[in-house]
This record gives structure tokens, C-alpha cells and sequence, in this order.
């Protein structure tokens, strides 16, 4: 079981006042959501099987607009 710790940053100078994310394996067609209720202290929830993941997030604004969602980026459980 792994949590997978990540940071979130803006390119504009909004303040971030909450976030979700999602994530999939490599050769999945679903993605798995979640919110990010610390923003400071981003986490993935618990990811039970080893493989290779993806990963995507968006946040909202304190104007209440959502970003887009980020570019994929991986991850690894487990051993390769």
C-alpha cells in the first residue's frame, strides 16, 4: 500500500483553495478521483497494486474557478 506525496504549485499568483485529483494505471481506461483536502500536504489516496501509474490534477481558485487539469505525469509502485 503507497501514498504517493506530490506539490502543487500555480503559475499565477491565485491562492489555491482546494483540489482534486485523479490517476489510472498505464494501460487503464478508467481514472480514479479524489479530492486533496490539504493542499500543503498533497497526497495520492492508497494504491494497492504495483505497476505504473498516471496521474492529473486541478485546483480551484479562491474566485471559485477550477484550473484545467494538469499534463499527465507517472509514477511507479512498487518494484520495477
Amino acid at each position: 500500500m503507497c501514498q504517493i506525496n506530490f506539490t502543487i504549485q500555480t503559475n499565477d499568483n491565485s491562492d489555491i483553495v482546494s483540489g482534486e485529483g485523479r490517476w489510472k494505471e498505464n494501460a487503464g481506461d478508467a481514472w480514479n478521483y479524489f479530492s486533496i483536502s490539504d493542499i500543503n500536504n498533497a497526497l495520492t489516496p492508497d494504491i494497492n497494486t504495483d505497476a505504473s501509474y498516471l496521474l492529473e490534477i486541478r485546483v480551484v481558485n479562491t474566485n471559485t474557478i477550477n484550473s484545467a487539469w494538469t499534463s499527465v505525469s507517472g509514477f511507479q509502485v512498487g518494484c520495477p
